[in-house]
């Protein structure tokens, strides 16, 4: 519908158009109220009142919160797989010999270990996955290793079969680097 408040231009023609009504008496007040509860009683009126203020926020707020626990939940679903399912860690070792940042470089090392973890997360079997900062501070007499623990898998696997299977997919081992399985108690 168009007028003279939504085209300028028609100004003109609905002037022309509404001026025979001009000199009519407006109609009685009875008749505007038959008509809307003529209109209201067919449907075609209803009475919308928008919400308060502090009920579009009490929406928000309960909108982000399905949002946020729908995402956990989902995070949870896809991350860890079979939540029953036995875990493991997978500890990535390096010692001088190691030769995965020289060959490539950081980068694409991380991206290489990255697309590895994404496809674990895929299939349900990552738990959780980090690589370590090169500072250690060991403590106590037994940490006179000369690997270095530089990373970190924590996967779900069927049985301790599994996880070696996985654990032989990984990118770490092609550079040179070690991995010790470590099965995670039940607790």
């Amino acid at each position: 519908m168009s007028g003279p408040d939504q085209d300028p231009q028609h100004d003109a023609g609905w002037r022309q158009r509404l001026a025979p009504l001009a000199g009519e008496d407006p109609p009685p007040a009875e008749a505007e109220e038959r008509t809307v509860q003529e209109l209201k009683h067919a449907g075609r009126l209803s009475r919308r009142t928008m919400p308060s203020r502090w009920t579009r926020v009490a929406l928000q707020i309960a909108a982000g919160l399905v949002l946020l626990l729908g995402g956990l939940w989902w995070g949870r679903r896809t991350s860890a797989g079979n939540p029953t399912a036995p875990r493991f860690a997978l500890l990535l070792l390096e010692d001088s010999t190691f030769q995965g940042a020289t060959a490539v470089g950081h980068d694409s090392l991380v991206a290489e270990y990255s697309a590895w973890a994404g496809q674990l997360a895929g299939s349900g079997s990552l738990v959780l996955g980090e690589e370590l900062e090169p500072a250690s501070y060991p403590l106590g007499p037994a940490t006179a290793a000369t690997d270095r623990v530089t990373g970190l898998f924590v996967i779900a696997a069927e049985n301790l079969e599994g996880a070696l299977r996985i654990a032989r997919t990984c990118p770490h081992l092609r550079y040179g680097g070690g991995i010790v399985v470590r099965p995670i108690a039940a607790t």
